[in-house]
């Protein structure tokens, strides 16, 4: 996904394969990168569902976890609207103010 200058999300690239592992993930992050002149991966950051497989292809990249996924794991444990906002809540805060602040 990319940001553009009003703010927008958009996706940079997607690839449908006939299974996900290891060598697809590492074919389709080479084409990326190479594509969008990148080898030097510092300062990417790689949002996934913990695919593991992700991050030992660009190991010199930052990874972070998706909250839709992340959310899906706590919504088993804590049930209810309350913690549905919470999560949300917290998951769109950069800072602990921020988050006091909602």
């Amino acid at each position: 996904m990319g940001r553009d200058a009003n703010n927008h999300i958009f996706p940079i690239a997607w690839v449908v394969v006939s299974i996900e592992n290891k060598e697809t993930w590492k074919w389709f992050l080479d084409l990326l990168l190479d594509k969008i002149d990148m080898r030097l991966v510092h300062g990417l950051t790689f949002i996934s569902d913990q695919h593991k497989d992700v991050k030992e292809s660009v190991l010199a990249a930052e990874h972070r976890q998706c909250a839709r996924h992340i959310y899906a794991n706590f919504k088993k444990r804590f049930k209810g609207e309350q913690y549905r906002k919470l999560f949300w809540a917290a998951s769109a805060s950069t800072t602990q103010l921020k988050l006091r602040q909602k």
